[in-house]
């Protein structure tokens, strides 16, 4: 089945709409990565073998074993993938230490060039601080010289007006960011690359897996000629002209087939198409907000509880169904700079934030209810 394949900016390569996210390869969360190599590379093969390009991964993920997975995945096919990877910035002590952490990257994904490189989860604050002061910007232009960059990008977790920040640097070539059906923060950003001529790549189509789910709630609403949730996620995104390629974590072969045949049959939403999605949203809010409107009026938190990602998991859980993800991201708060802050054994019981929630929900009751619900 062919895959519609969109152009990565003004002078990039042409990338299927449906990238394989190296994230979550089968098994590597168990920590047995050698168990689970050679099935991680089984996956990645039979994606490129049903027409999937491009291949995106990081240093960081599985301590360099997704590297490693794809690197052995793209043997004597390599001249038909595309390859990202991702270096964290935090890491980086130097130009120096940055060249010795490109190079291992490299020799794990067994290439001499890193097709579009991306610095991982780069934040405004330290474009202009750390990552100035060790001069990266020329350290990089120094391996694309050499033939060992492609083009360059960034990955950001950032608020959308910093992203935007980044972008109008001109720097960059293009730009890995999150947005999806139940989070479209960053449009606006997104149309901004696209007027620079950035390619735009999104992580999380499916919302990390949110959309994954079989919440009754959630599926119910989803309108039968989208087919299912994560097929109506991916549409959503595939339909915003300045998205280039959409990368989706496939941990089993029957969800790769899955996505393979949503990108084969794609077609843009019609005007019809976005309105009933338009509609579909207004009714997931009203579901949402009987938990949380996201609002923050709640925060600060003196304990710096992370009120609204709490609740933000809880309606993963109760609405769309995704409970492993809900489970998942709960045990990672504080530990990942996407959910920071503290989980709800934190709280004091002070009811401060009780006292600002204009929706007056029963904060500290949701916030025990949850932690029972997301550590059963």
């Amino acid at each position: 089945m062919s895959i519609l394949k969109r152009k990565f900016g003004r002078s990039g390569p042409e990338l299927t709409i449906l990238g394989f996210g190296a994230m979550r390869l089968p098994g590597f969360r168990t920590g047995d990565f050698e168990g689970h190599l050679e099935g991680a590379v089984q996956l990645l093969r039979r994606g490129i073998e049903l027409g999937i390009n491009y291949i995106d991964t990081a240093q960081l993920y599985d301590a360099g074993h997704s590297e490693i997975a794809v690197g052995q995945a793209i043997q004597g096919v390599r001249d038909r993938v595309i390859i990202s990877t991702k270096i964290l910035p935090n890491l980086v002590s130097s130009a120096d230490h940055f060249l010795a952490l490109f190079d291992e990257s490299s020799e794990r994904l067994q290439t001499q060039k890193i097709d579009i490189f991306y610095f991982h989860g780069l934040y405004w604050k330290q474009f202009t601080g750390q990552f100035a002061s060790m001069g990266l910007l020329k350290t990089v232009e120094k391996l694309r010289a050499e033939g060992r960059i492609g083009l360059l990008g960034f990955s950001s977790h950032d608020q959308p007006e910093n992203i935007g920040r980044l972008v109008d640097t001109g720097a960059f070539d293009g730009m890995l960011v999150q947005y999806n059906l139940v989070d479209e923060a960053n449009a606006e950003v997104i149309s901004r690359a696209g007027k620079k001529g950035m390619g735009v790549t999104v992580m999380g189509p499916v919302g990390g897996g949110r959309m994954a789910g079989t919440g009754p709630d959630f599926t119910r609403l989803v309108p039968p000629e989208f087919g299912d949730a994560p097929a109506l996620a991916l549409k959503f995104v595939w339909s915003n002209p300045d998205v280039t390629s959409a990368l989706s974590g496939m941990e089993s072969e029957a969800v790769l087939e899955a996505n393979v045949r949503t990108a084969g049959k794609f077609s843009p939403l019609t005007p019809v198409g976005q309105t009933e999605v338009a509609a579909l949203k207004k009714k997931l809010d009203k579901l949402k907000e009987i938990y949380c409107s996201g609002c923050g009026y709640c925060l600060p938190c003196e304990e710096n509880v992370n009120i609204p990602g709490i609740f933000s998991l809880l309606i993963c859980h109760q609405v769309l169904g995704a409970e492993r993800y809900a489970k998942d991201m709960y045990r990672l708060i504080g530990v990942l700079p996407i959910i920071p802050g503290r989980d709800a054994t934190a709280c004091i019981e002070c009811g401060k934030c009780e006292d600002k929630c204009p929706q007056k929900i029963h904060i500290l009751d949701q916030l025990k209810r949850t932690h029972e619900l997301l550590t059963k």
